[in-house]
């Protein structure tokens, strides 16, 4: 292998293990995260969106990488070279265009790397709120269970919204059953 090759490569690897990154990091927010239609739902549905874009560019430049070294490799199979440089008689690049062609894509590795490292970076804070957040509701919760046991008419009141909230549960629950047979005998009658 050449050295451009070699260091090419070597980008190659660091921004996939920055896209792996980046999908262990929105996988861990989709952990934390329960229900898709909160903000923070929105959000992270953002976040695998430009993952997607992001992976979806890296693949596109090193393919373009890949074929014009391919290119170039091929027609060294066939023109001869002269000099370091190729015999342009034979439909090759010249050492001009090859290293015009792979500092461009350096630079949008680069700046694939930037972004994706932007992205972990915003996700890791949305993980670290999120964290927060649920510390904030447990000890809201734990507060609220302290106050029930210490004031009764306060136990009775959340008593009342947790039973009320059982029994609208069982009657949809039974409502939802009910539909569900009368479609399927409607069905089974046709």
């Amino acid at each position: 292998g050449d050295s451009s090759g070699g260091g090419f490569d070597a980008q190659c690897a660091e921004v996939e293990g920055k896209l792996a990154q980046l999908r262990d990091v929105n996988d861990a927010m989709g952990g934390v995260l329960s229900g898709g239609n909160s903000p923070r739902g929105h959000v992270l549905g953002r976040h695998r969106d430009i993952l997607r874009e992001l992976t979806t560019e890296f693949r596109r430049v090193r393919g373009t990488r890949s074929s014009a070294r391919d290119q170039l490799l091929g027609g060294r199979g066939v023109g001869s070279v002269h000099g370091g440089g190729m015999d342009m008689h034979h439909g090759g690049l010249s050492a001009a265009e090859e290293a015009a062609a792979l500092l461009g894509d350096r630079a949008s590795l680069q700046g694939s790397t930037a972004n994706v490292d932007a992205i972990i970076g915003q996700a890791r804070n949305v993980a670290n709120a999120l964290n927060e957040q649920r510390g904030t509701f447990s000890a809201i919760s734990g507060k609220l269970q302290g106050l029930t046991s210490a004031f009764p008419a306060i136990h009775n009141v959340v008593n009342s919204i947790r039973r009320k909230r059982s029994r609208d549960t069982i009657v949809l629950a039974c409502v939802v059953c009910t539909c569900t047979l009368f479609v399927v005998g409607y069905w089974l009658a046709k």
